[in-house]
Formats: C-alpha cells, structure tokens, sequence
C-alpha cells in the first residue's frame, strides 16, 4: 500500500531528484504502484519506547523536507491516485502540480482520528478556512469524484479510464516549450513563497511537535502496540462509523 517510512522517503527523494535533473524529459509522471498511490504514514512499526519531543520533530522535519523537496522540483510533477491517498500520501499528492484520481479514490486525513497532526499543507489554500477545518478536524475520507469537484484534485475518471488520461496530460504538457513549462511553474510556486509558505511549514513542524510528545498521543500509541494494529483502527473507527448509519 505504499505506507510512507524513512526507506521510502529516502528513495522516494533521490529518484525525483534524478528524474528533475535528467535531461532528456521534460515532465514527470507519479503513480502508486500496487493497489494504492499511498496509505500515509507507516504506523504499523511502534515507536521506540524512549521517544521524546525531539524524536518526534526530528520525524516530522523529514515528512515535511520530502514535501518541500517536491514542490520545488524544476519539471512540472503529474500524479496519478487509485486506491487510497491518505495522511503522508494526501500531503505528497498535494505537493504535485496536476492531480488525476480515479472516481473511486479514497482520499484524506484519517490520522487525526489516532491523534496525528494533519500537514496537507495545501487545504487552507484549497478548501477555504471552513473547508480545511472540517478535513483537518474530522479525518473524513472523500472519494477521488468528490475531490474533482472541491478543486483538491483536477479531475477524477472512472478506472478503466486512468492509465489513458494520467499519460495524455503528461503528454500534453510535454508539448510546451520547455522554458516555459518550467518558469510558468515556477511562477505558480513564487506565489506561494510570497504568502509564506516557509512560515507555515515552520509552524507546522513545531505544531506537529508538541501533539507527538503529548501525554494523550503516548497514550493512544500504547494502545495501539497492545491492541495490534487491526483492532486498534477497527476500535478508533467504529464511533464515526455509527455516527454515519
């Protein structure tokens, strides 16, 4: 399911950073492989039993440099979402620049329900304050269709379509000149740099901080490892799911 943990990460960076700087293309196309672009963060692994505050942000620090490495990658990054864009994998689908999702897609911030912070850094921008608390605050999952018509991604196609539209958008953005592929995104990116989006990262690093060393979230993970992971996600879901009947 492609859950996001340092190896990938690592990976993840060193790959896109080949593919920016390869000369002979002009866009990139990232996909999920499997039966997912991502579940989110991998927290199928405890933490160690000693982790602290600075454990914690040092992590968050490395989810969120990912991130940044992404949005400012030269060539224009196409993704493509089936299966589930969760947590860590919301946030990195919303670091690309195009987003094609199937209908079926199963997307959102689900992590706050077990006492992670939500760094989809982009919803306030998308969504409008009201919009990004309701995601940020509920951890309710959308469909790729109901993303298309919020603006989170560009569109969404039925399944058997998703191959054909993810590869004729990289396709067709392979057909502007390349000057001006790369500096009308980076033009787009100004923007944000201008509004700060440092500072937010900045904030969202020491807010993700004091959640991840507070007693509650300790508390919550310990009964995660005593439960298993199975029980635990089924035990913290079932009060949404009766409130849904």
């Amino acid at each position: 399911m492609n859950a996001i943990n340092d190896d990938l990460m690592n990976e993840l960076k060193g790959t896109l950073g080949k593919a920016d700087g390869d000369p002979l293309s002009k866009v990139i196309v990232l996909k999920g492989a499997g039966k997912a672009f991502s579940s989110g963060f991998d927290i199928s692994n405890p933490h160690p039993a000693d982790a602290d505050s600075e454990y914690f942000r040092d992590m968050t620090i490395s989810e969120l440099d990912m991130l940044r490495d992404v949005l400012e990658l030269k060539k224009p990054i196409v993704c493509g979402v089936h299966g589930y864009a969760l947590g860590m994998g919301f946030g990195l689908m919303t670091a690309c620049d195009i987003v094609i999702a199937t209908d079926d897609a199963k997307i959102g911030t689900p992590e706050v329900r077990y006492g992670y912070s939500a760094t989809e850094w982009i919803l306030p921008a998308t969504l409008g304050r009201n919009g990004a608390m309701e995601f940020f605050l509920t951890g309710d999952i959308m469909s790729g269709k109901q993303a298309a018509e919020l603006g989170i991604v560009n569109r969404s196609v039925p399944a058997d379509m998703f191959e054909r539209e993810l590869m004729r958008m990289a396709k067709k953005l392979t057909l502007i000149p390349n000057i001006a592929l790369r500096m009308n995104k980076a033009a787009i990116n100004e923007f944000y740099r201008v509004n700060d989006v440092k500072h937010y990262f900045d904030y969202l690093r020491d807010n993700c901080s004091i959640i991840f060393a507070s007693n509650e979230f300790k508390a919550q993970h310990e009964m995660k490892n005593r439960m298993g992971l199975k029980e635990y996600l089924e035990k913290m879901n079932r009060p949404f799911r009766e409130l849904e009947k």
